[in-house]
């Protein structure tokens, strides 16, 4: 592939600002309700898909469909919240292996979610 083309393509993706830390633990719930997003350290302007990562940090099954459908998110937008989903994970261990035994436990669980295709 060019460099031009895959700018081209890039441009397409790249269409919006984004949390990029949307883990349990930046997620607020009042009465059972989404009520705040904290942590904004990470925001930025790219792929909007980063955002999707509570799909497999937070949800499972029906719940996780819903939150797509909810979203309507389209299949490439899915498969790229699942990889940002994967590399937070995956980037997690090392840092909080030896501090956060809690964080290294939600990491594990979600690339297990994120690896199983079913």
């Amino acid at each position: 592939m060019s460099i031009r083309r895959f700018r081209r393509r890039e441009r397409k993706i790249c269409l919006g600002d984004f949390h990029f830390q949307g883990n349990v633990g930046n997620l607020l719930v009042d009465n059972g309700r989404l009520s705040a997003v904290i942590d904004w350290g990470g925001f930025n302007v790219g792929d909007p898909a980063c955002d999707l990562q509570p799909a497999w940090s937070l949800f499972r099954g029906e719940s996780r469909e819903k939150f797509r459908n909810e979203l309507e998110v389209d299949d490439a937008s899915w498969l790229r919240g699942r990889g940002w989903a994967l590399a937070q994970a995956v980037i997690a261990l090392p840092y909080y292996w030896k501090t956060n035994q809690r964080m290294i436990r939600q990491a594990i669980e979600v690339m297990n979610r994120t690896c199983d295709m079913a």
